[in-house]
């Protein structure tokens, strides 16, 4: 397969896991944390009755059954493209643009962006080492997945060079190799609950790790896989979205055993959908739409988030206003849907054009 195409496919896994995301972010109606509280509870507002918010319950909870996964997924997947393609030929350069990319914005986000926004809302429950605990990597700071990404990427590299070049192994038998470990992290954190130490989302490492490396896996072992696929192809889709609400069901039923049964078929749904979406449709991402949400992912993701907590909030203190039915519940979960792609897409674009005033400006005073 020619590298434009793959490169397609992998841009749409990333507007469908941006998109899916989003929905489950939207998707919550409490906000309780390790670190602090908002004492932000919209179940007790909303009627046992409604159909719509048990609808937007049961799409949560599949949501969240792989969409973590998914976005690691296509970290490793780009990341096996740019080591076939000769990029990180050394450690210092790996650490100068994954440092660049993910620790300074989740410092920067954290600290200008989120923090704020979360004291205000009463999320530290006005207690600074709340602060502290929540940026050193305690509590659920949607953010983890940065940190955790880092140190998946340097784990991952420092791996892959010691079994090239010390060990003398070939490349698909280095990603394999590496899942031996990787796999029983996964194991020793979701099926045995041992979980390593929480804070700077170490524990994250142990248990996204395995993903990373099935995208690697994805890309070297493509054009066997995209074989399976040719034919009957929506056939195959159809057996695996079918297949993936099995398993789906069982472990929404307490019956974790199947959780990486639910997991794994989750994406090769996702994943085969984009190989016969790209197929099909040949310029579905010149959609402007489209191109908007993948030009802006990471942003959608890093400033998208709190807006739930700051609509959250108003909404808390004017509950005598609004009586919670159908109507009310769909409306809450689109605005805060359409309300996160726009924060998203609005910050960076406001961000660009003020670094693009001030740049004028002092041009303007050296004249």
């Amino acid at each position: 397969m020619a590298d434009n195409k793959k490169n397609k496919e992998i841009e749409l896994l990333r507007i469908f896991a941006t998109i899916l995301v989003v929905l489950g972010h939207s998707g919550f109606y409490t906000i309780t944390t390790s670190v602090g509280s908002m004492g932000c509870d919209w179940t007790k507002y909303i009627l046992d009755g409604t159909i719509i918010y048990k609808i937007i319950g049961f799409g949560t909870r599949i949501i969240y059954s792989c969409h973590m996964q998914l976005f690691i997924l296509i970290s490793g997947m780009v990341f096996q493209i740019c080591l076939n393609g000769g990029k990180y030929k050394t450690t210092l350069e790996l650490l100068k643009n994954k440092i660049s990319r993910l620790i300074i914005p989740y410092i920067l986000v954290s600290i200008l962006y989120n923090i704020p926004i979360l004291w205000c809302a009463n999320y530290f429950e006005k207690n600074a080492y709340n602060v502290i605990l929540y940026l050193i990597g305690f509590g659920k700071n949607h953010l983890w997945y940065l940190v955790a990404l880092f140190f998946i990427f340097v784990l991952t590299y420092i791996c892959n060079f010691i079994l090239k070049r010390f060990m003398k192994v070939q490349k698909k038998t280095a990603i394999v190799a590496m899942m031996m470990p990787a796999l029983i992290m996964y194991l020793l954190n979701d099926y045995m609950g041992i979980h390593v130490p929480e804070i700077a989302y170490i524990d994250r490492v142990a248990k996204y790790w395995m993903w990373f490396l099935i995208g690697m896996i994805l890309v070297e072992f493509e054009d066997k896989i995209k074989k399976v696929l040719e034919e009957k192809t929506i056939l195959k889709i159809c057996g695996m979205f079918v297949i993936w609400m099995f398993f789906f069901l069982l472990v929404d039923k307490g019956k974790s055993i199947f959780l990486f049964e639910e997991q794994i078929f989750g994406i090769l749904f996702w994943y085969s959908i984009c190989y016969w979406m790209i197929s099909r449709f040949h310029d579905l991402l010149n959609n402007r739409i489209l191109k908007l949400i993948n030009t802006h992912s990471m942003d959608i993701y890093l400033y998208g988030v709190p807006v739930n907590y700051i609509i959250m909030t108003i909404l808390i203190h004017i509950n005598g206003v609004i009586h919670m039915n159908n109507i009310t519940s769909l409306f809450l979960f689109v605005s805060r849907s359409f309300f996160q792609i726009i924060v998203g897409i609005a910050i960076p674009n406001l961000l660009k054009k003020l670094k693009q005033f001030y740049k004028e400006r002092g041009n303007y005073y050296e004249l």
